[in-house]
């Protein structure tokens, strides 16, 4: 059920009421007028802040490790 947050200009209290969209709107618990709802803030997923996936950081890894691990082979090599 979605999350709504009122004000009463009245009384001027915040409430946060959970209650069907079509619902009517509720009444101030403390002095029964009725409620104005307030714009709420909502978060979204954004492709550019999302970390990168779990494969993608393995296969990087292992390759690096590959990579070193030839650099350092071929300067044991070039040492004998």
């Amino acid at each position: 059920m979605p999350r709504y947050e009122y004000t009463c200009g009245t009384c001027d209290t915040n409430h946060l009421i959970h209650h069907g969209m079509h619902d009517a709107v509720p009444l101030c618990e403390l002095c029964g007028k009725e409620l104005d709802r307030r714009v709420s803030g909502f978060r979204t997923r954004s492709s550019t802040t999302s970390p990168p996936k779990i494969g993608t950081v393995t296969e990087d890894f292992i390759k690096t490790a590959r990579d070193d691990l030839k650099q350092q082979k071929e300067e044991l090599e070039d040492n004998r």
